[in-house]
Formats: structure tokens, sequence, C-alpha cells
């Protein structure tokens, strides 16, 4: 008997604050008796910021012809003098921070990957990730936007600035774009986004918006 489909939205992440690698010898179940930790991302504007160390998996089913844009931002630290010590400060934090954006700040962003997914941001400018913790990922479903690269995608500048304005300890590096619509899109194996190079420190992920497919 096949699984009926998901009646609501079920996006989010795992964070395992206290685990290191032998905790996870297959990347799928831990073997440990470490605490875990889940954040709801379900509602377009909901983020969830934490150090890019921490070992972390997502979650994900969505009702049948349902996309949900994500977009996962790492940061590094400010290169402001200024901003030293505070940087230092939340380095050493260890917990993570949840909110929401308003979502009409969001609405052109999400208008101009919809419409331009192809174009404006086509993989033949931006990369793309095919192979995840060993498993393969759809070529058309992510996109890797340098900072060098923000100003060919204004809309998605805007979404740095924004949380750059929040976490002004921080400067954004790259940006991670991801359509997601089946429940592999998760990336359920635990992985740290640490393994990017030892300069990103923190990850922002914000649920960007959704839409639904004529098919």
């Amino acid at each position: 008997m096949r699984p009926l489909p998901p009646r609501i939205d079920d996006n989010g992440l795992v964070f395992a604050p206290e685990c290191d690698g032998p905790c996870f010898p297959n990347h799928r179940h831990a073997k440990c008796n470490h605490s875990h930790h889940s954040v709801s991302l379900n509602k377009v504007g909901e983020f969830v910021a934490f150090p890019s160390m921490w070992y972390h998996h997502g979650y994900f089913s969505v009702k049948p012809n349902r996309t949900i844009i994500q977009a996962q931002l790492f940061a590094i630290h400010s290169p402001d003098p200024a901003k030293e010590r505070l940087t230092r400060q939340h380095t050493k934090m260890d917990t993570y921070v949840s909110g929401k954006v308003v979502r009409t700040c969001l609405d052109e962003l999400t208008k101009d990957l919809m419409g331009n997914w192809s174009t404006k941001y086509s993989e033949d400018l931006f990369p793309v990730c095919t192979l995840f913790n060993g498993e393969l990922v759809e070529r058309d479903k992510n996109r890797h936007i340098l900072s060098s690269q923000f100003d060919l995608v204004p809309r998605l500048s805007e979404l740095v600035k924004m949380f750059e304005d929040t976490f002004d300890h921080l400067r954004i590096d790259s940006v991670w774009v991801l359509m997601k619509s089946s429940c592999k899109d998760g990336f359920q194996s635990w992985h740290r986004d640490f393994a990017l190079g030892n300069k990103i420190t923190t990850t922002i992920v914000v649920n960007v918006g959704a839409f639904t497919s004529a098919h």
C-alpha cells in the first residue's frame, strides 16, 4: 500500500551540538546519547542561525506539487575591527538563534527565483552541487552563489544585506539556494558546514518562499 502524501509541510533542521565525527559512523544514524534539537522552518520567512561546526541534518516533506525555496547563507567574521570583540563573543556562543523575516520582504526574491531560475540564476553562471555526502543531488535544484557574484543578482543581495544588518558581526561569504520538492531534498545525512572551510563560522538557513507547480 502506497503511503499517503503529507497533508501539511514539515521542513526544518535537527542539530547535534555536542556530537563529533564518531557519533555518526554512517552519516545517517547517531551512535551516542547526546541531546539533539529540532527547529521548524515551515513558514515563509522563518530562519535559524547556528555555529557552522555543529553537526546537523535537514528533514523535509511537503504537499504534492509544492516547492519550497530555501537559502543557506554561509558567514565569516566581519572584517570591521570595531566588530572584533562582538565577533569573538558570538563565535563562542553555544546556541542557535531562530526568528522570522517579514514575508513581504521576500516576495520579490521569490518571484525573481521562480521566473529566472534557468536564466539569471542558471548553472552556467553559478556552481551546482551534484553529490552531497555520497548521495546524488539534482543539478537543477541548487545554485551556489559566491559573494563576488552578489551584484549579478540584486534581489538576493537584498537578502544578504538584511541578514548582515541583523548579525552585524558577520559577513556573508556565499549563499546556497535550494529548490526543495521531495523528501530526498532534505539533505538528511549528518554533516557540518564547517567543512566548507575554517573561515566559515555561522550558517543561516531561511525559508524564502513557496509555490505550487501546475503539474
